[in-house]
């Protein structure tokens, strides 16, 4: 998630004309052969909101992978001890987040 946010920024900041400039200017960075692939895919969507609700969805996913992960970790912690009050909460949060998600299909 974080590289996809410093893409974001970086575009922003510095707007690139081809792929191959993206490509260029993450050359030896943590995620440049993913950033490369995605990059030479031919699928390009060339429609401005399509590719915004393209990467809309892609993040929502990445969120919700995340989220997935922080409940397992709190759940083998709850196995080992017990969990903080903060951490209680954020489990609760969690369940209730990806059980929402689950009915609506996701």
């Amino acid at each position: 998630m974080g590289l996809l946010r410093e893409l974001l920024d970086n575009l922003r900041e510095q707007p690139a004309q081809i792929p191959a400039q993206v490509i260029e200017r993450w050359t030896g960075r943590e995620g440049a052969e993913w950033l490369q692939k995605l990059l030479e895919r031919e699928e390009v969507i060339t429609d401005a909101a399509v590719a915004a609700g393209e990467l809309r969805g892609a993040l929502v996913k990445l969120a919700d992978q995340a989220a997935g992960r922080r409940l397992e970790a709190l759940e083998a912690k709850s196995r080992a001890g017990s969990l903080a009050p903060h951490e209680l909460e954020e489990f609760h949060r969690l369940i209730m987040r990806l059980r929402h998600r689950d009915a609506r299909g996701g």
